[in-house]
């Protein structure tokens, strides 16, 4: 891992992700939008996203990097939250 952020070369493998198409409940066949990519990536690059994540994380955190309403990709913040936090604003304004 520390090869890779050393050297800034993200192996092109690690990039290439099997994409499989899932169809939406109650949706036509006939029409694309019926349908949900899903893009599956190769397990080395899963495992060194979580590797830097586990890294990132507590100094993001720390030096309170991403601002309170971030909150995609966070512990403890549901997207409950996030409705909760914008009616709120509504209801303030």
């Amino acid at each position: 891992m520390k090869a890779i952020i050393r050297a800034g070369y993200f192996p092109v493998q690690w990039k290439v992700a099997q994409i499989i198409i899932i169809q939406k409940s109650g949706k036509p066949l006939e029409e694309s939008s019926s349908y949900r990519p899903i893009n599956l990536l190769r397990i080395m690059s899963k495992i060194f996203e979580k590797a830097v994540l586990k890294r990132l994380r507590p100094i993001l955190e720390e030096n309170r990097i991403l601002p309170d309403h971030q909150f995609g990709f966070r512990q403890k913040y549901y997207p409950i939250n996030q409705v909760n936090r914008i009616t709120e604003i509504i209801r303030e304004n």
